[in-house]
Parts: C-alpha cells; sequence; structure tokens
C-alpha cells in the first residue's frame, strides 16, 4: 500500500474545494410571514387633510428623490406607478456557468423594484399605501425571481421622503 504524500492531499483537497464552490446555489433571505392585514400596516401611512393631487406631487416626488422612474399618474383614481432598475451582477453564478459549461446563461444581470402607490381620502385624513415589489433580471431582461417587499425599511425610508417632499413643497424650496 503507498502512503499518499502531504503535498498530493493538499492538492486533493483544493481541486475538491474548487470543485465544489461551482455548485454553490444562491440563497435568497426567505421574506417573515405576515397576514395580509399586517402587510397593509406596513404599507399605509395616514397624513393630515389636504388635497389628492398635493400628496400625489409629494409621492411622485419621493420616489423620484429614491431613484424611481415614474411610469403613470392618474389623479382620478390617486394611482401612481413608478420602477427602479440597477445593475447587480451575480458574477459568481455567470462565472461557475462559463467554467462548466463554456457559456452563461440565466445568471442575475439587474434587480428592479416596482412601486405603486395608492392616495385616497378617508374621513377627514388621507390614506397613502405604497407597495414594492422586488425582482431579479436575467442577462436578457426576463424575471428570475419577484416578490413583493415586506420589510419594514424601505416603507419608512419612503414616507420619510413623502414627509420631506410637503415640507419642501409648502415652504416652496
Amino acid at each position: 500500500m503507498r502512503r499518499v504524500s502531504n503535498t498530493t492531499a493538499i492538492a486533493l483537497s483544493v481541486a475538491a474545494i474548487i470543485l465544489l464552490s461551482g455548485c454553490v446555489q444562491q440563497v435568497r433571505k426567505q421574506p417573515p410571514q405576515l397576514s395580509q392585514l399586517q402587510v397593509r400596516e406596513l404599507q399605509t401611512k395616514f397624513f393630515p387633510q389636504e388635497t389628492v393631487v398635493a400628496r400625489m406631487k409629494a409621492v411622485s416626488a419621493a420616489l423620484q428623490d429614491e431613484g424611481y422612474s415614474i411610469d403613470s399618474a392618474n389623479t382620478e383614481l390617486g394611482l401612481i406607478t413608478g420602477n427602479r432598475t440597477i445593475n447587480d451582477l451575480d458574477e459568481t453564478t455567470r462565472n461557475a456557468q462559463v467554467f462548466w459549461m463554456g457559456f452563461a446563461k440565466d445568471y442575475r444581470a439587474a434587480r428592479s423594484w416596482t412601486a405603486t402607490a395608492n392616495i385616497a381620502r378617508i374621513d377627514d385624513k388621507l390614506r397613502v399605501r405604497i407597495s414594492l415589489v422586488e425582482k431579479e433580471l436575467n442577462e436578457a431582461g426576463g424575471i428570475i425571481y419577484s416578490q413583493p417587499v415586506i420589510e419594514q425599511a424601505p416603507y419608512q425610508a419612503l414616507f420619510s421622503k413623502i414627509d420631506k417632499s410637503v415640507f419642501l413643497q409648502k415652504n416652496k424650496l
């Protein structure tokens, strides 16, 4: 029986690590399990009475401040939609595919967020509800993954921007 030298063992270990690293699949963080009512509470904020159009202007400005392009706005329905896309290349997946197959297909090339805002008068206040959907796009622009955003931080950031936008509008800044 032959003994395996230390250098051979190290070389085999390194080769095994390289082979196994190509098999790593990206793990997505699972969103928290919330009821529909909890999600609505997260997405909704009430503001003091003013006109729907004034609040729509504030929401549009806040979305634009966050990098969204406004796709549509309907004052009759109090509805605004916008999109934001950033380049976010998944080089690990792409490089592993090139290494093993000689080409890469269906790797994440960008992330996109769609925002839909609804502004409605409820009694003596205005209700603003914003829903966000995050998508991962492949190199051809197809959707790899799409999921509603149900973390509190992005909504708090948007509502804070809306408050600032209202302040700037009132002070004509």
